[in-house]
């Protein structure tokens, strides 16, 4: 059985946000969400008005009628969960991870169309267990830490807690809150750069066994309708061929960590564009 992952506070670090790209990021988003509003109401499947008296009826608990939603349904947003893999082999690109986050964060804070919540993930070094770090604010950002050992509470009575990344269960728990939401388009985006390292009783999970883990972690969030996609920073060679295996077409590799944080953006653009589709 796999084990539900604790939830941590790991050490915090400074963080600088790109203020003139958090601003761009902002626009760009606003302009998109504001063309798809028009073409919505364009097409008559919607009135601006009318939306916002449903909303604000929804909210009440005091709808009366359905009609204006009889032949489309309402466009509930866009609820991404972003996973950062917090491995040991992190540790080189832990500040840029840190300040591209709360650069996103910082952009989002008027987009309420979009849902976005970072869960930085970790594995024990000798067992099963993952870690993971809910990151809600700019300043959160600064928890997101790739290194052995850090001040957190497990960290305290064991050493090496967060060395590894064990994909599939950090992947699962997004999935269950994701099954919750009620959001038209709902996204799981991945960071990372590599296959998972699993061990269990001090002692190595073969790759068939990880591989088929993580293989049915992917499945499930596709059987709840629920996109997946990974970043992946290729600088470790041999889990190429594994990972392409895994994500198949939902994936963008590179060896350089700036490709990450320009397609970190990127996809949460096309994401917002995508979501009344």
């Amino acid at each position: 059985m796999a084990p539900n992952p604790i939830y941590i506070k790991q050490t915090m670090h400074d963080v600088k946000v790109n203020q003139y790209l958090a601003k761009k990021i902002e626009k760009t988003l606003m302009k998109i969400k504001g063309r798809l509003d028009v073409e919505l109401s364009e097409n008559g499947d919607l009135e601006s008005n009318a939306y916002i008296q449903y909303k604000i009826d929804k909210r009440a608990k005091t709808i009366n009628s359905l009609e204006i939603f009889e032949e489309e349904e309402e466009s509930q947003g866009l609820d991404i969960i972003c996973l950062i893999d917090c491995s040991g082999s992190m540790r080189k690109v832990d500040q840029q991870m840190r300040d591209i986050t709360a650069t996103i964060i910082q952009a989002l804070k008027k987009c309420t169309f979009v849902n976005f919540k970072v869960l930085a993930f970790s594995g024990h070094a000798t067992e099963y267990q993952g870690y993971l770090d809910e990151i809600k604010t700019v300043k959160d950002a600064g928890r997101i830490q790739a290194n052995d050992s850090c001040t957190c509470k497990v960290c305290e009575k064991e050493f090496r807690c967060h060395y590894h990344d064990i994909h599939n269960l950090a992947i699962d728990e997004a999935c269950k809150i994701l099954k919750k939401s009620e959001a038209h388009k709902r996204l799981i985006l991945l960071v990372t750069d590599g296959y998972p390292e699993i061990e269990h009783k001090g002692k190595s999970v073969n790759e068939q066994v990880k591989t088929s883990l993580f293989k049915k972690s992917i499945q499930q969030c596709h059987n709840n309708k629920i996109e997946t996609f990974a970043l992946f920073y290729t600088h470790i060679k041999s889990q190429i061929p594994i990972m392409r295996e895994i994500f198949k077409g939902n994936l963008y590799q590179t060896g350089d960590f700036k490709d990450v944080e320009t397609n970190f953006i990127k996809k949460l653009i096309k994401s917002v564009e995508k979501m009344n589709d």
